[in-house]
């Protein structure tokens, strides 16, 4: 029987709150996620033993940093209302077409990330995302998914390498 080696996180400017939850991890065993403290709650990335805490500068007290991949990009979302790609330091906003409200989740090694957004009027009606590595998005709405109560739709919240998707290979 295999024997299993347990670590604990633990951010050391976490306090109260949720503590550190980490949430994603790439194959150098970089891992993000998040942490709270009096002031709200801060994304962080833990790497070779240092924690370094990751604010969006549109939101310093709600940044939740969800995915990573093997080149340490990062994805997740700020309060009120985007998703983020943080690229060598640099915050980009991701909100597809229509959204009020953005969350990535994940992001491949060829930079194509997906998640969920809302749309105005829509109930909190979710729609997934794919955003392509060149930019552009594509919305997929599972027609199995509930479409009347609040927070129902689709969530898209892992992707591997061998997503590579174009508008013609996806169905909605």
């Amino acid at each position: 029987m295999p024997i299993y080696k347990y670590s604990t996180l633990d951010d050391p400017f976490a306090s109260g709150g949720i503590g550190t939850h980490a949430v994603g991890i790439n194959n150098a065993g970089q891992i993000v996620g998040e942490y709270s403290d009096g002031s709200g709650i801060h994304g962080f990335l833990f790497s070779g033993g240092t924690y370094t805490t990751l604010n969006d500068p549109l939101a310093p007290n709600f940044t939740e940093a969800l995915g990573i991949n093997s080149a340490g990009q990062i994805v997740g979302d700020y309060v009120p209302g985007g998703g983020f790609l943080l690229t060598g330091g640099t915050y980009t906003t991701l909100n597809p077409p229509g959204s009020v409200s953005t969350i990535a989740e994940d992001i491949n090694n060829k930079g194509q990330i997906v998640g969920s957004y809302y749309t105005s009027g829509s109930n909190y009606l979710t729609h997934g995302f794919i955003r392509l590595s060149d930019g552009s998005y594509l919305t997929y709405d599972d027609p199995y998914a509930g479409t009347s109560t609040l927070h129902n739709g689709t969530e898209i919240t892992g992707v591997n390498d061998a997503l590579a998707p174009s508008a013609a290979t996806m169905t909605a």
